[in-house]
């Protein structure tokens, strides 16, 4: 399955920042394989979608709601940055 390999991606790789789609499936599991140092979802609320099937910021926190792992949920125009 494709978890199989994403569980062992931070054994094998340092990974800085994870960018999944909002949408993905199981997101916590996949941040657990990758052990990443902060997620920055993408996706959320988008444009081109209908509204019916936009994913709000809410369901975003609500998958994330107790990870471990540092996140940020970001809009259009908003900028990170590590320096």
């Amino acid at each position: 399955s494709d978890f199989d390999w994403i569980s062992k991606v931070g054994f094998q790789h340092k990974v800085d920042v994870l960018l999944p789609n909002c949408w993905t499936t199981d997101i916590q599991r996949m941040a657990r394989g990758v052990n990443p140092k902060l997620i920055l979802t993408g996706h959320e609320n988008e444009m081109s979608h209908t509204v019916d099937h936009r994913e709000d910021y809410t369901q975003t926190y609500n998958h994330l709601f107790g990870t471990p792992y540092p996140f940020i949920v970001m809009s259009w125009g908003e900028g990170y940055s590590v320096y």
